[in-house]
């Protein structure tokens, strides 16, 4: 029988569903002179919001799956179960009373060798002023290696999940169940929940570059199999950012799917999936598509964001005029605010599920006929989500980079860091006449993005701060 071909497709046969019968054990990796997390966030941030952070070693049985032959339904369990052990780190706010109920569980992607979480260090200042719980979750095996590298003793009890005669660096066979079980356990009254104490009313999975590849995976496999008492999905919804390569390995062993094969695809669930792209990621892999919309309860977005690199850029100054001494690259490195349309998009994932206000809609960023993106006279790209800083903009965003020396290390941090071009003043009286005009129209910008909830109004206070003291024309 025929394997679902369209990712927007509902299966007319529900999955056969097992409920999860048995929570992870949790155990606290105490913090001392000589042992503390890896990947730790930085003391003063958490503390300036009345957040903590906490490491533990989460543990459990899985059962491991295989893609399926039979319609309907993209993966089976094939009745082997193994062991697995993996890292959690928890930040949340240090009294219960002051969190959102909002919990995001991020899975930490280890494709620089080691663990990295890109969605808290874009959204970490949106989670923290909501209230929002932040887990991260070591899944993949550079991740597991990397840690018991970086410390034996404190990262002994971590296992690969198994080490088998073909396994790959990627994500071990047992993380998909270990995945929906870390899920459960958080939502559940079990002594050996870190988050016992606080009461969780969404929870939600995320996932970046290799990570987001996980989740698809984990869509097609446990998402509909692992389920919680009320035949309820473990998770409420998902945000899978720069997806840019193919779906995750079920298994260690499984052959390689063809890139055209239905499950390298967002297949369709009953739980929103929201896939967020840089405009960089759309240049990088324009085949990497979901379609749009909603279709018999399956909720999809996918939102292309104009002007926005590969990489998150740092704080910067005002509007990202001040310049960059200093820096490898040849040209200025891209500094769009991208984690403010992110922190807009969380946002209406939490209307959507708290008050079904559905999500807004996008269009995507502009192609010609052979695919390639399209560009406005002075080299922004047309389309996609547009933040006030493009629609109304002072620079060209560009999202490819080089090294000035030529170096492949330093050509690689150029590229994801992009570039951007600062108009000349004859271009901005071209496009405004005086900064009174100029600043007029943005404030302008920033309200209309408010409306439209492509900008939430801390960020915009932000930008309206910014564009006060801006050195224009």
């Amino acid at each position: 029988m025929p394997l679902l071909t369209l990712a927007l497709l509902l299966p007319t046969t529900p999955v056969t569903a097992i409920e999860i019968a048995a929570t992870p054990r949790a155990d606290n990796l105490p913090v001392t002179a000589a042992s503390r997390p890896q990947l730790a966030a930085v003391p003063a941030e958490l503390l300036t919001h009345a957040y903590t952070e906490e490491e533990f070693l989460v543990s459990g049985t899985a059962s491991l799956y295989q893609w399926s032959e039979a319609a309907q339904q993209s993966a089976v369990a094939t009745g082997q179960r193994q062991r697995w052990s993996l890292r959690l780190l928890v930040r949340r706010p240090q009294r219960a009373a002051l969190a959102s109920g909002r919990v995001i569980v991020e899975l930490l992607d280890a494709s620089g060798g080691s663990d990295s979480a890109p969605v808290w260090a874009l959204s970490a200042a949106h989670f923290m002023r909501q209230g929002d719980v932040w887990v991260g979750l070591t899944v993949q095996r550079a991740g597991l290696d990397a840690l018991r590298r970086a410390n034996a003793k404190r990262y002994a009890g971590l296992s690969a999940l198994p080490a088998t005669s073909c396994a790959a660096p990627g994500t071990p066979s047992a993380s998909w169940d270990a995945i929906a079980q870390v899920g459960a356990l958080l939502r559940s009254s079990s002594r050996e929940n870190p988050l016992a104490a606080y009461t969780v009313r969404q929870l939600l999975a995320a996932g970046r570059g290799a990570a987001a590849a996980d989740l698809v995976t984990y869509l097609h496999s446990a998402h509909g199999q692992q389920r919680l008492g009320n035949d309820q999905p473990v998770y409420d919804a998902y945000l899978l950012a720069s997806l840019t390569q193919a779906a995750a390995p079920i298994s260690d062993c499984a052959p390689a799917l063809a890139l055209d094969d239905p499950r390298q695809h967002v297949p369709a669930a009953d739980a929103p999936v929201v896939l967020v792209m840089t405009e960089a990621d759309v240049a990088a892999a324009p085949a990497v598509r979901l379609s749009d919309g909603d279709i018999a309860g399956a909720v999809r977005r996918r939102y292309e964001i104009a002007g926005a690199p590969a990489a998150a850029p740092p704080a910067t100054g005002a509007l990202g005029l001040t310049g960059d001494s200093g820096s490898p690259c040849a040209e200025a490195p891209n500094t769009f605010p991208t984690a403010l349309a992110v922190n807009a998009i969380w946002q209406q994932l939490q209307q959507l599920l708290h008050e079904d206000k559905p999500l807004a809609q996008a269009a995507p960023l502009q192609r010609d006929a052979a695919g390639k993106l399209q560009r406005d006279p002075r080299g922004n790209a047309l389309g996609g989500v547009r933040l006030p800083p493009l629609s109304v903009p002072l620079l060209a965003y560009g999202t490819g980079g080089q090294a000035r020396d030529g170096s492949a290390v330093a050509g690689r941090r150029c590229a994801l860091a992009g570039s951007q071009r600062r108009f000349d003043s004859t271009e901005l009286k071209t496009l405004y006449g005086n900064r009174a005009a100029w600043l007029k129209t943005y404030q302008a910008a920033i309200a209309q993005a408010v409306a439209e909830r492509w900008l939430l109004e801390p960020d915009a206070a932000v930008l309206k701060a910014q564009a006060a003291t801006a050195p224009v024309f």
